[in-house]
């Protein structure tokens, strides 16, 4: 008999562990939810301006923040000189972009590990040509 309520007990430890893990990951994911709100509505507050962006075709939508995360990279030149009232066009591939743009909002390198030699070739040359540098320097490691 005590063998049997201890395994139920065990059981109900289990569960409420379980839950728990599950609440606390709930949690977590909201906590960054509201960060991210709360990034958004201070930009939108301080006047932050929406920026399109067209990449060889394919568009993008960010801001003036996002782009001029980095100094003297590519994104603070064009922006001290480029009217951002109508979308910006540039001259590259867009397939790549949005590995320079995650990272630049972000700031967690791309996962190229698992890309095609080609593949790696091509983001590292749009992170040089964007100056966005410390994506190449790491690329480079590995």
């Amino acid at each position: 008999m005590e063998h049997k309520k201890f395994e139920e007990l065990t059981r109900q430890a289990v569960n409420l562990e379980n839950n728990f893990k599950r609440a606390a990951c709930v949690t977590d994911r909201r906590a960054k939810m509201w960060e991210q709100f709360d990034k958004q509505y201070n930009l939108i507050k301080s006047g932050s301006s929406t920026i399109r962006l067209n990449v060889g075709g394919v568009k993008f939508t960010t801001n003036k923040e996002t782009l001029c995360a980095i100094e003297n990279s590519y994104f603070t030149k064009l922006l001290s000189k480029e009217d951002t009232t109508q979308e910006v066009f540039i001259d590259r591939p867009g397939k790549h972009f949005n590995k320079i743009l995650s990272y630049l909002r972000t700031k967690k390198l791309p996962n190229l590990l698992d890309s095609l030699e080609n593949e790696k070739a091509e983001v590292l040359e749009e992170a040089t040509f964007y100056e966005v540098n410390i994506i190449a320097k790491f690329s480079l490691m590995n």
